[in-house]
């Protein structure tokens, strides 16, 4: 006959018991109740978990930003991307990223105040990224007869939240002329690339020599993604928006408030 185990010894939590195994045998005490700070930091935790992928996001395009832009870029540039990440309610990095299109980066130093933005297409295939620009307009500022555009190009793959960055510019521009300026330009696309950032800096000189941090703007042109997932998410946010936007409007309910009489006092 097979020798029989012993009673089983139970550890872990069962329903609101925690069983505890100890040198004299099993204890068994009640759950701890939960204090309101506990539930505070319980119900933050989420919160806290997308503050850092949020940050971390935020501060590859700040780094980027800085390396090009120099002083152009200030103290509130890193609170406003967040900002505008903060208000869309998913983590889909290529949403987040499409939430930074047209955002200036100083607006103390707006780039259309020194050159109307560029009329542009931008197409991607296996290799490159390809920029067709038409400037309309030329810039112009009497205290410069010169410029150029400089545009930086942001990119994320799946295993990073930091992003790469390319600079490609353009010759130097005389803001006297009034035709249009044509050119392409072409950035290298790597083949882990799922998202991508595009901005534009204008930046002013005199006699083909730039002046400085102040005559210069920058701003995000566009976003994009490079996945049949990331396509997908933003199709099916386009037409979210576009159903919204044909939904009939919600009346609000307005409640008659009650009118109480009020008599004339006796004179």
């Amino acid at each position: 006959m097979s020798k029989q185990k012993g009673v089983v010894k139970l550890s872990g939590k069962t329903g609101d018991i925690i069983f505890t195994k100890g040198k004299y045998g099993a204890r068994a005490r009640a759950v701890p109740e939960v204090t309101p700070k506990q539930k505070k930091e319980i119900a933050s935790r989420p919160q806290n978990l997308r503050t850092g992928y949020l940050n971390n996001i935020g501060r590859g395009i700040l780094g980027a930003v800085r390396y090009h832009a120099g002083t152009l870029v200030q103290g509130p540039f890193f609170n406003n991307v967040l900002s505008l990440f903060r208000k869309e309610p998913t983590d889909h990095r290529v949403l987040l990223l499409d939430k930074l299109s047209d955002m200036e980066v100083n607006t103390n130093y707006v780039f259309s105040d020194l050159c109307p933005k560029p009329d542009m297409e931008l197409t991607v295939n296996k290799t490159n990224y390809t920029v067709e620009l038409e400037i309309q307009h030329p810039a112009y500022n009497k205290n410069s007869n010169s410029f150029y555009l400089d545009f930086i190009l942001l990119t994320w793959n799946k295993d990073d939240d930091h992003c790469r960055h390319e600079e490609v510019s353009t010759a130097w521009m005389s803001t006297l002329k009034r035709e249009p300026g044509y050119c392409t330009l072409k950035f290298k696309r790597r083949a882990k690339d799922t998202e991508y950032l595009l901005t534009c800096r204008c930046v002013m000189g005199v006699n083909h020599v730039e002046k400085g941090w102040t005559s210069t703007g920058m701003y995000f042109v566009s976003s994009g993604a490079l996945t049949a997932e990331g396509k997908k998410i933003i199709a099916q946010r386009k037409a979210e928006t576009e159903a919204a936007l044909k939904a009939p409007p919600v009346m609000k309910e307005v409640k008659e408030k009650k009118r109480v009489a009020v008599r004339d006092k006796k004179k």
